[in-house]
Parts: C-alpha cells; structure tokens; sequence
C-alpha cells in the first residue's frame, strides 16, 4: 500500500486511513457535529463552573464503561473487511497446501486488494448511518458525563 509522510508526526501514513480519515471528518461537518460540540462547551460552563475543587467520582467509572463501547464500534466498523479478507487467505492457503506448483503469492495479494477495495465501496453505504449514530450516542455521552461530573453538595 502507498503511503503519504505527515511531516506535524513525522510518521507515514496510509492512504485509505486517510481517505477514511476525511469522510468522517466530512460526515461530521455534515451533521453539525461542530456545532453539537460547542453546546456542550457551553453546556460544560454552565453544569461545572469555572473554580469548582472536586468532581463526582463516579464520571471516571462512566468514562471507563464507554471506552468499551468505543472498542465494540470500532470492532463492529472492521469485522466485516477483516472477516471477508481473513476468509480469503485461509482459502488461499489451503489452495497453496493442495496444489503447491501453483504460485499463490501471484493471485493472493491482487484477489485480497479488489475484494478489499469491493467491500470497502459496499461498506461505504452504510458507514454514514454508522458514524451518525456514533458520533450522536459519542456527544450524548459526553452531555451525561458532564452532568455526572458535577461537584455533590
């Protein structure tokens, strides 16, 4: 795979991560997430004032259960293109393992790229309902934690 060099990290980075990078940064600014964002900034100084001493502890344990959720979405957006592509290489293999003069390395890299790339375009449907809910449950979340961090009195 092609790769671009970022030169902020100083690391390279993968062409399809970067593509998928700006369709969600897209989807995003389509469904107003930037907006959705600074009310809850604003919802933030309103629930929390500026000076408070102490926090309610049980936002961190809030925190910690939806990182689980953050894990499952992401696991949920992959298993499909992991599923498929894993699936491929085993049959691969066991083609390798029965006819051995046949040079599998020739077909394999090429069959998993256009499965790929075909499965990534029929992924693409859905992943705008995906992210919207994602990204809406994400900034409902965020609401819930700020009201949960709110000093006890």
């Amino acid at each position: 795979m092609r790769a671009f060099f970022d030169t902020s990290s100083g690391t390279n980075i993968m062409v399809l991560s970067r593509i998928l990078y700006m369709i969600t940064l897209l989807m995003f600014l389509a469904m107003n997430g930037h907006l959705m964002v600074l009310e809850t900034l604003i919802m933030s100084f309103q629930t929390l004032p500026i000076g408070i001493g102490t926090f309610n502890p049980d936002a961190f344990i809030l925190l910690a259960r939806y990182a689980g959720t953050i894990f499952a979405s992401g696991m949920l957006l992959a298993l499909p293109l992991v599923g498929s592509l894993l699936t491929i290489n085993l049959a691969l293999g066991i083609l390798n393992r029965s006819a051995p003069q046949l040079t599998v390395f020739n077909i394999g890299f090429p069959t998993s790229l256009i499965v790929g790339l075909i499965l990534m375009m029929v992924l693409m449907t859905d992943i705008s309902r995906f992210l919207q809910r994602l990204f809406t449950q994400g900034l409902g979340f965020l609401q819930s934690l700020i009201e949960t961090m709110a000093p006890l009195t």
